[in-house]
């Protein structure tokens, strides 16, 4: 069910549903990647756009790009960030997280609430996430324990493939867990990638 409604969502409702159901999750995720204002972050997944407003609205010397399959989402997430950003700071794009239409090293951060249990295979989205990361650059992944299951996954066991694909020698992970509260908790991870800031900039030169 879960997968058939918000694999691709068709509707606006879904985009309305996903905006309550993810929030309180999305906000507290943001938080921890940390940003300093100036960096270029991808969003995988946004849905209806909230998170990638909170931050658009943390970057305001850097970028945000959403990538979601859904035209319904991605439509509705560029009505909400052209409400509040001019058009130069955020891009929506079509496609998938195992191909990946950006060049190797374009991001300094990387973003995904809520989508890494529709990811198949997640070697092959592992591997791309990778390729689009700068040195330096942090990654973020959240989903609700609910979606998990809704998804036909174990919980426990798709953070622990979450957790190999996304360890050694490719990242460094910083914390993974359980959080939340009430009927709604969460895992997450936080990783980084080896190598500096100055690093991804010396390669963009």
């Amino acid at each position: 069910m879960i997968r058939r409604v918000f694999g691709v969502p068709k509707s606006r409702w879904a985009g309305w549903f996903l905006a309550r159901f993810n929030g309180p999750m999305n906000r507290r995720l943001v938080t921890r990647l940390k940003l300093e204002g100036d960096e270029r972050v991808l969003e995988i997944g946004p849905g209806p756009g909230v998170a990638l407003e909170a931050i658009a609205r943390r970057v305001p010397k850097g970028g945000v790009v959403g990538l979601d399959p859904s035209p319904v989402m991605r439509s509705m997430a560029e009505a909400r960030l052209y409400r509040h950003f001019p058009p130069e700071r955020y891009r929506l794009e079509g496609g998938e997280v195992t191909a990946l239409p950006f060049p190797g090293a374009s991001f300094d951060a990387i973003f995904s609430a809520n989508s890494v249990q529709l990811w198949e295979p997640l070697d092959r989205a592992a591997a791309e996430i990778s390729r689009v990361a700068a040195p330096g650059a942090r990654l973020v992944l959240g989903a609700q324990e609910i979606a998990i299951r809704g998804a036909g996954h174990g919980v426990v066991d798709l953070f622990d493939r979450v957790r190999r694909e996304f360890g050694p020698p490719e990242w460094v992970v910083e914390s993974a867990g359980r959080a939340g509260f009430g009927r709604f908790p969460y895992r997450y991870l936080v990783a980084r990638r080896p190598g500096s800031a100055s690093e991804s900039a010396a390669g963009r030169a």
